[in-house]
C-alpha cells in the first residue's frame, strides 16, 4: 500500500503535540515551528531538496526522545527544561525511522544540542557538529525566543549575542538574511503553522510494509511510554490478546496484523490526559472521567492523518463503544460496530479487569467472569466474544503470558 510521506511524517509528530497537552495546557508546535525555520534557512542555503526534506523531518522530530526521567522534569518546570538533559538526545537518535529520510544520516539528532564552543552534551565544537545539528539548534533557540513573544530584532540581537558561543558567524548570518524575509515569520504564526509544514513538504509517497508500521509503532509507543509505563504496559498486553484472538478467529495475514497494529495503539490518545488523572489511586470525578473518556477521540484523529489506516483507525478508536449505544465518545451502536471493534472492545476490558490498576489489584477470574457476563446481559458486549475470551485466556497461560498469571 503506498502513503504519503507528509502523513508518517504527521502522524508522529501529532504525538508529540499530544504529549505537550499534558504539561502545557495546550500545544506548543516547538517542533513544528523549528522545522520551519531550519527549512527557511536551509533554502537560504541553498541545500538540495533531499536535504531540505531530510532536515525538515530531524528538526520535527529533534525532541521526540523524551524519557520518562526528561519528561518528569519538563512537568516540573516547562518544555524548555529538555534542553539540560542529555538523555533525550541518545533516545531520540535511536527512534528516528530511518525509512523517513532519504539518505541514512547519523548522529544529527545525538548533537543537536552542541554548542560552537565545546560547552554542550558531548563536547563537541565548531565544524566538528555536524551542519545539520547546527541548524536545529539554532532553529530550536529561535522558536523559543520566538515563543516568548520576542519581536523580530529582539530575536535577532538574541542570535548574534550566541556567536562564537553557541552558534557561527556564519550561521548567524545566514539567519540574519533568511528572517529578513516578510514571510518568515508570518508562517510561524499558530493560525499558519500546519497549512505551512504540510505545503513545505514534497508530498512524495512511499510503499507502507507492515515492518515500516512496526516502527511507526514503536515510536509512538516510546511517546506513551515516556509519559505512562502503565498505559504502555496495558497496550501490549492488549495487543497479545489480539495476536491469540486473531489466530483463534482464523484471521488473515492483513487482517491480523492492522488487528494487532490498532490493538498497540488503542490508547495512544491519552497522551492528552493528565498524568494526575492516570495515576490516581482513587475514584474519578465527573470531570475527571470527562476528560479520560476524549481520549478514544484523539486516538482517531491521530491515526486519521494517515490515508492508509483506515481501518486501524477505526478498531484502535472504537474500544469504549457497546453493543447498545451507551459508550463512548461517538455512542455507536451494534449496526456501526465491526467485528472487529467488538472484539477490540472486549479484550480492553478484559485486560483492564485482570491487571494491577493503580486503584485496585488484578480482580480473580471468577469475578472478571461475573462483571463481563452482566455487561453482555446489559446489551454491552458481544456476547459470543465474551465467551470464547473467557474460555481461551481463563485457563490457558500459554496464550497470554502476563505478569499476574505467571507470577
Amino acid at each position: 500500500m503506498l502513503m504519503k510521506r507528509f502523513n508518517f511524517i504527521n502522524i508522529i509528530a501529532v504525538a508529540g503535540d499530544y504529549l505537550e497537552m499534558n504539561f502545557k495546557h495546550g500545544i506548543t508546535m516547538h517542533g513544528k515551528r523549528a522545522a520551519l525555520i531550519a527549512v527557511d534557512i536551509a533554502k537560504t542555503m541553498n541545500f538540495s531538496d533531499e536535504d531540505i526534506s531530510d532536515l525538515r523531518v530531524l528538526t520535527l522530530l529533534h525532541d521526540y526522545g523524551i524519557t520518562k526521567s526528561t519528561y518528569q522534569k519538563m512537568r516540573l518546570s516547562g518544555r524548555d527544561s529538555i534542553e539540560e538533559d542529555i538523555s533525550h538526545c541518545i533516545e531520540g537518535e535511536s527512534l528516528i525511522p530511518r525509512c523517513l529520510l532519504y539518505k541514512y544520516r547519523p548522529n544529527i539528532i545525538l548533537y543537536s544540542h552542541e554548542k560552537l564552543d565545546g560547552s554542550g552534551f558531548f563536547g563537541l565544537n565548531g565544524s566538528g557538529i555536524p551542519l545539520f545539528s547546527q541548524i536545529i539548534n539554532l532553529s530550536s533557540d529561535v522558536e523559543m525566543c520566538y515563543r516568548k513573544g520576542n519581536n523580530p530584532t529582539q530575536i535577532l540581537e538574541f542570535v548574534e549575542s550566541g556567536i562564537g558561543t553557541k552558534y557561527s558567524p556564519e550561521l548567524a548570518e545566514i539567519f540574519r538574511m533568511t528572517q529578513d524575509k516578510v514571510a518568515f515569520y508570518l508562517s510561524l504564526n499558530s493560525d499558519n503553522i500546519n497549512l505551512e509544514i504540510k505545503s513545505s513538504i514534497t508530498d512524495d509517497e512511499f510503499e507502507m510494509t507492515y515492518s515500516l508500521m512496526e516502527q511507526m509503532c514503536g515510536i509512538l509507543e516510546a511517546a506513551v511510554n515516556a509519559k505512562s509505563p502503565f498505559t504502555f504496559k496495558h497496550s501490549k498486553n492488549v495487543s497479545a490478546l489480539a495476536d491469540s484472538m486473531s489466530r483463534y478467529y482464523e484471521f488473515d495475514e492483513d487482517r491480523s496484523k492492522q488487528f494487532c497494529i490498532a490493538a498497540k495503539l488503542h490508547d495512544i490518545g491519552k497522551l492528552t490526559v493528565p498524568d494526575c488523572i492516570i495515576d490516581k489511586k482513587g475514584p474519578l470525578t465527573p470531570e475527571e472521567f470527562s476528560k479520560v473518556k476524549q481520549h478514544p477521540y484523539y486516538t482517531s484523529k491521530l491515526l486519521k492523518e494517515s490515508d492508509v489506516l483506515e481501518n486501524i483507525s477505526k478498531w484502535a478508536s472504537q474500544h469504549h463503544e457497546k453493543l447498545n449505544g451507551s459508550g463512548y465518545p461517538y455512542g455507536l451502536n451494534e449496526k456501526s460496530l465491526s467485528f472487529e471493534s467488538q472484539l477490540m472492545s472486549v479484550l480492553d476490558i478484559f485486560e483492564a479487569l485482570t491487571d494491577n490498576r493503580p486503584y485496585r489489584k488484578a480482580l480473580p477470574m471468577k469475578e472478571v467472569h461475573n462483571i463481563m457476563n452482566a455487561m453482555v446481559d446489559r446489551g454491552e458486549l458481544n456476547e459470543r466474544i465474551v465467551g470464547d475470551t473467557l474460555k481461551m485466556f481463563s485457563s490457558n497461560t500459554d496464550a497470554y503470558k502476563m505478569e499476574h498469571f505467571c507470577s
